[in-house]
Order: structure tokens, then sequence, then C-alpha cells
């Protein structure tokens, strides 16, 4: 497949879709961890072997490395019930596509196999917003961040599992390659979370009126 022209290297980039007629993608948090393993293997440009094939060793030992040969960059990421958000930097020609693509159609067939159901489970191609400036990129990121917060799923920010944003506070290897991009606008991580939590509260308002003047 030739490179996707609409996305170029090291452009940032919006990316989310969600379950088809808005039904869950998740069941349980072993569901959660999988795709979060799938997005992680298809990080490197050409993985080795399959995932259907590995073992949970294997597994392991493949999230808690850091990629040999990306083709994207993680920055940040969101696991709702019915929706994922993700924050990447493309590093090679068709990076996003060939990573989407591969990711999006491996869960597929391990969430159909699992639940015995056929058909497609994400509601078409996923979306893509390209990101124009450090001021969208930065209120990019606390948007993906406050997600479950927003959407009523927890009280405290960071008492969610599925998102990258304890990743931003305590650092760790895992799926997003990069934090320094987002945390060099601020002193330190502490002043990352000032900034996402300060804004929480009107978020979650601004939610709410949002849904209000749509119904």
């Amino acid at each position: 497949m030739p490179p996707n022209p609409k996305y170029s290297n090291d452009g940032y980039y919006h990316l989310y879709n969600r379950g088809v007629a808005k039904q869950p993608i998740f069941s349980n948090r072993s569901d959660y961890q999988h795709l979060l393993t799938t997005f992680r293997f298809y990080l490197e440009k050409w993985p080795s072997g399959k995932l259907s094939q590995a073992n949970a060793e294997m597994l392991k030992a493949i999230f808690d490395q850091v990629p040999n040969n990306p083709q994207i960059v993680v920055l940040a990421y969101c696991l709702m019930p019915n929706h994922f958000h993700l924050l990447v930097k493309q590093l090679t020609d068709g990076g996003i596509t060939s990573f989407m693509r591969h990711s999006l159609d491996s869960y597929t067939r391990y969430f159909n196999v699992k639940y015995d159901r056929v058909g497609t489970l994400f509601q078409g191609s996923f979306r893509a917003q390209l990101v124009e400036n450090d001021n969208q990129l930065i209120h990019l990121s606390s948007y993906i961040h406050l997600n479950p917060f927003m959407s009523g799923l927890i009280n405290k920010v960071q008492d969610y599992e599925w998102s990258s944003y304890k990743t931003y506070l305590v650092g760790k290897v895992g799926l997003v390659g990069d934090t320094k991009m987002i945390l060099d606008f601020f002193q330190s991580p502490q002043k990352y979370k000032k900034f996402v939590e300060d804004y929480a509260d009107y978020a979650r308002n601004y939610h709410q009126l949002q849904k209000l003047i749509i119904e």
C-alpha cells in the first residue's frame, strides 16, 4: 500500500474511532489490556511474528520494551468503553495507515473469536485530525486525559487505568513513547497535573452544558 499523503512525517495527529452503532469495544479488563498490547506490537514498522502466536510472557516483554523500529510514536491515549483516542506523531511514510489498519484488524479478530461474533467492530475507518500548533497539542493531550472524567466514569482524573495520564505523572515504559514533547511546555509533571486538573471541573460543566444545548 503506498503512503497516505494525508499524513506527513513528523506531523502530529489525533486518531480516534468508536464501536459500530456506538456499541462497547471492551467487555472486561483483559480486552483493554489486549488493545494496548496490540497497539504496542504494531508500533514496529516490521513486527516479528504474529501477535496471535505470542504467549503471555512474550506479550509482557513486548509491552515493556522500547520499539526498535517505530513507524509512529504515541504521545497520549485513552481507551473508553466504546471508543478510543490516540495522539501520535508519524515517523515513517505510511506509518499511521499501517499502524491503524493492522491494530484494528487484529483487535477485531481477537474480539470476534473471543465473543463468538462476526462482522465489523469499529464504525468505519478511523478518524484523524491534524494538530496545527503547540497550543492545540497541549490542550488535546488534556482533552484526551480528561475523557473518562468528563464522561462521569471517575471522580479523579488520575484514577482512570486505561489512559496515559499516570505515565505523565510517574513515568514508565509502555505504549507512550514520548512524554517530553508535552512536558517541555511545563516546568514539571506536577505543573502538567495542575494544568489538566484545573481544567477538569470546567470541562465537565461545559460538557454537561453542551449536552443540554444539543438535547
